[in-house]
This record gives C-alpha cells, structure tokens and sequence, in this order.
C-alpha cells in the first residue's frame, strides 16, 4: 500500500496492490474519511514500488519494479487510475532498493537504484515524461 495524492484534490488517497496475484485498487479521497475504489490492471510479481511526480502535473505516479526478473513499469496518474508503461530504460534483475527523490531540484521525480548483492547503484534525472537518463 502507498499514500499519496495521485488526484489532484490534495488529499491522501491509496494505491493497493498484491504482489501474488496482480490485484490492484486506487483509493480516492472522498474527503469525509470514505474512499472511492478504481480497480486496475497490473501483473503481478512487483514487490518493489514507490511514487513521485514523475511527469509534473501534480499527481502522485507509481514505479513497479520486480527484482525477479528486472522487469519496471511506470504508471502515470490520470486521478481515477495509471496509465502504464513498460520502462524502457537501465533495468537488471536483482536490485534490492528503487526510491524515487526530487534530487536535481525539478518538479519531476528522479530515481536510484541499487543492488545489495554487487554494491551497485544507478541514478536517473527524471525526463518529465516518465523516463529517466541514467548514469553511475
């Protein structure tokens, strides 16, 4: 589970998902404590995740990575759900941490990656666009 304000209504809303079987939810804030619940279509096998504004537009986006396989998907907020993208960039089986962090001083998330096992780390500047340009 993550917290975040993936809409733009500034209120915490929850992104759900179960690694086993793919089951995945985005909770809304309905401001009254309750939430409102859009399932979504995600692979399973994901079980390292974390979020930013990886686009600029004020909604809170996801970064799926599985360490299985080396296999990261980004899913940029629409408020109701994520529009997904198979990551096109540096990926390798394996890493054991992937934070999303406003390094360069941008609107847009950049992103770390390490591997435990090699004391190996990248660093990706944010594009804006979901992507990122990787150096080590």
């Amino acid at each position: 589970m993550r917290l975040a304000a993936f809409d733009r209504s500034g209120r915490a809303g929850m992104f759900l998902y179960n690694a086993n079987n793919g089951v995945a939810y985005l909770g809304t804030s309905n401001g009254d404590g309750t939430f409102s619940f859009n399932p979504l279509s995600v692979s399973p096998g994901f079980t390292l995740i974390d979020t930013g504004d990886l686009n600029g537009d004020g909604m809170i986006d996801v970064i799926l990575y599985d360490p299985t396989n080396g296999y990261a998907a980004t899913g940029l907020s629409t408020g109701t759900g994520f529009n997904f993208t198979a990551w096109n960039g540096y990926y390798s089986p394996e890493f054991t941490s992937v934070k999303l962090g406003y390094y360069t001083g941008h609107t847009t998330a950049d992103l770390t990656l390490y591997n435990a096992h090699t004391a190996t780390g990248y660093f990706g500047t944010g594009t804006g666009t979901g992507a990122f340009n990787f150096r080590l």
